[in-house]
């Protein structure tokens, strides 16, 4: 099927589409599929799209942006490569981040933690982590991440794609910690 905005498509009302990230768009802190890259270029050139996750813009340079940018054709000079109509929001979205003036320029940054705050949330968050159990001395990246607008814990600290050998708990591990396996969860505060 081919998206158009002529009349009768149902697109025609529609102003923005707005996804999630980490496991709508692409697997938790892996990069967008290939296919997934284009959908989104192709759906961009009809609507604004936004894309909001919890994780920092880095993230989304790496999980997002690197997919989508090599789809564009070198030679490209038509102005017709519709970055500009991606809108993204990291942290929550306390961070928006624009195309402008061929660049992404971050428009506005809100509810950053006072550091008092900050160092109170880490350690509820250690002392109540290692309390239950969930404190793990082999991660592969940080536990606890400072947003700047949020902490967020993370049990397994996973930084690397879905699927990768990092991102596994192998049975010998799980039976030696003696606890069912679960799905990673991540906690945040703004």
């Amino acid at each position: 099927m081919r998206l158009n905005r002529t009349p009768n498509t149902g697109l025609e009302d529609i102003k923005l589409v707005a996804f999630d990230l980490d496991d709508t768009l692409a697997p938790s802190k892996s990069a967008l599929d290939p296919t997934m890259a284009r959908l989104l270029v192709r759906l961009a050139e009809l609507v604004p799209v936004c894309i909001i996750s919890g994780g920092s813009f880095e993230q989304f340079r790496s999980q997002v942006l690197a997919g989508i940018e090599e789809l564009r054709e070198p030679t490209d000079t038509s102005g017709n490569w519709p970055i500009s109509r991606f809108h993204l929001m990291p942290l929550s979205g306390t961070q928006y981040y624009a195309w402008t003036a061929g660049r992404w320029l971050r428009i506005y940054s809100e509810g950053h933690l006072a550091r008092s705050d900050k160092e109170q949330i880490v350690q509820v968050l250690t002392d109540g982590a290692k309390s239950l159990g969930l404190w793990e001395s082999q991660t592969w990246g940080p536990i606890i991440e400072d947003r700047g607008s949020q902490i967020t814990f993370s049990a397994l600290a996973r930084s690397g794609g879905a699927g990768g050998e990092q991102n596994r708990v192998g049975p010998a591990r799980r039976q030696e910690r003696k606890t069912p396996r679960v799905r990673r969860r991540e906690t945040a505060w703004t």
